[in-house]
């Protein structure tokens, strides 16, 4: 026969969702990093990175080689990528307006790196009206 008269709780349980609340409380507070490594793994940073460094004649030659080496490794890259989150989806990253260091890349897009790389493409689709060479 039990002395102790039954209260409705068992104590366990009050401790367990206590438990549970710290770790919600935690997993809220954790700040998420690395914004602006995203930023610059994205293909328009890596292009506009090759062109604005390819500053004497010598680089500017390769500069077509460098670009379609860069473009068929990341092409690569992603495909390696796409099928590491299909197989494991819990590991895809967060969306870049989840990380704390937001602003941080942002201002990394606003950068001349970024910029270039942006308008390359654009100005390789309208090479007749002489905007490739404004580019360079």
């Amino acid at each position: 026969m039990c002395i102790i008269p039954y209260l409705g709780a068992k104590p366990w349980e009050n401790k367990l969702s206590q438990l549970q609340a710290r770790v919600q409380k935690v997993e809220k507070s954790q700040k998420i990093y690395g914004a602006k490594e995203r930023v610059q793994n994205h293909l328009n940073c890596k292009l506009g990175l090759v062109i604005v460094e390819s500053q004497n004649i010598f680089k500017k030659v390769i500069l077509p080689f460098r670009m379609a080496r860069i473009v068929y490794l990341h092409k690569k890259q992603l495909k390696i990528l796409q099928s590491l989150y299909a197989l494991n989806p819990h590991i895809k990253p967060p969306e870049l307006s989840q990380y704390s260091d937001l602003q941080e890349a942002l201002s990394y897009q606003n950068s001349i790196f970024y910029q270039t790389g942006e308008r390359f493409p654009n100005s390789c689709k309208q090479w007749s009206k002489g905007k490739f060479i404004k580019i360079l």
